[in-house]
């Protein structure tokens, strides 16, 4: 089975519903949450991420900083839900496992059975950390759906 994304440098965006802005994927410093944030871009900031698919996997990969002086990429201290996910050194970075939707992409920690644990944001109005939920295999709610943009893409 092929890829649904390729190993890239994306930028990483909420897919909210029309009339919605979205919110951008960005690290700040190390041990700190990946924030949710309007603008990607914010000064000495990771707003672009270099997604590589992990080998052996049809859907796992890791997100790291690109061309970027802090080397770091998402993790987590604990896989459970509630959990920041965490702007984290190269050796702390954990795999995540990313799905294709009819909306976008779902984010996840892999091998967890009894539910997805998928990646959101908190719902604070400014700063809002990225967090894992738990979410229900069966009666399936609607899902956090993220959409992966090549970071040359304007």
């Amino acid at each position: 089975m092929a890829l649904d994304l390729p190993k890239g440098v994306y930028r990483i965006e909420t897919a909210p519903p029309p009339g919605v802005r979205s919110t951008h994927a960005v690290g700040e410093l190390l041990g700190t949450p990946v924030l949710a944030l309007f603008d990607p871009t914010i000064p000495g900031g990771v707003g672009e991420w270099l997604l590589t698919p992990v080998q052996g996997s049809n859907d796992a990969y890791t997100i790291t900083s690109h061309n970027h002086p802090i080397h770091g990429g998402w993790g987590y201290a604990e896989a459970r839900p509630d959990e920041k996910v965490l702007f984290v050194g190269p050796f702390e970075t954990k795999n995540w496992r990313i799905i294709k939707t009819e909306d976008g992409y779902v984010i996840s920690v892999p091998g967890i059975t009894g539910g997805i644990w998928a990646v959101t944001h908190e719902e604070a109005i400014e700063k809002r950390a990225l967090v894992i939920r738990s979410y229900p295999v069966r009666d399936t709610p609607a899902l956090p759906v993220w959409r992966f943009r090549p970071a040359n893409e304007e």
